[in-house]
């Protein structure tokens, strides 16, 4: 009966699900629903950046601050993060595609249109809002690489030719 309670029921992907495995309540006592534990992703030392070209090197140097402690002892949430190579390579080679200058025109016109949220969304397919943080898969993840992209092409440490 315990099984089917609503109490008992926690959505989760099914990688989380295994790790998770039949762990008693004890051991694996969170609220999924509390945000006030985001993870926030530091991709500095992923990438290699060379004389403004940037390149993914890989993702075992990745960095997560703010981890729910709970969820990393019994998930190993950082390990499982460095799993996910082929999003970053993705986002990466579609955010060097958008800003080069063969887009820069296009791109222009369309922030002047006031719709840099779309744009956001067409090069990373994840636009960051509070309300759709929790429901999209690898969402912060890919959100926060976007992010430190932005950084540091407004910083002048990557360049677009």
């Amino acid at each position: 009966m315990v099984s089917l309670s609503i109490n008992n029921l926690v959505p989760v992907c099914g990688h989380c699900n295994q790790r998770k495995s039949d762990a008693p309540l004890a051991d694996f006592n969170f609220n999924p629903f509390d945000s006030s534990i985001i993870p926030i992703f530091k991709f500095e030392d992923v990438l290699e950046i060379n004389i403004g070209q940037v390149n993914f090197k890989n993702l075992t140097d990745l960095k997560i601050e703010n981890v729910n402690s709970t969820l990393e002892s019994r998930l190993e949430l950082t390990s499982l993060y460095k799993e996910y190579k082929s999003p970053i390579e993705n986002l990466l080679e579609r955010y060097k595609k958008f800003n080069s200058s063969s887009y820069e025109a296009h791109i222009q016109k369309l922030l002047g249109r006031g719709i840099s949220a779309d744009l956001e969304y067409f090069i990373s397919e994840t636009p960051y809002t509070e309300e759709n943080l929790q429901n999209i898969p690898l969402h912060k993840f890919k959100s926060d690489f976007y992010k430190e992209l932005e950084g540091y092409k407004k910083s002048g440490k990557i360049k677009f030719s």
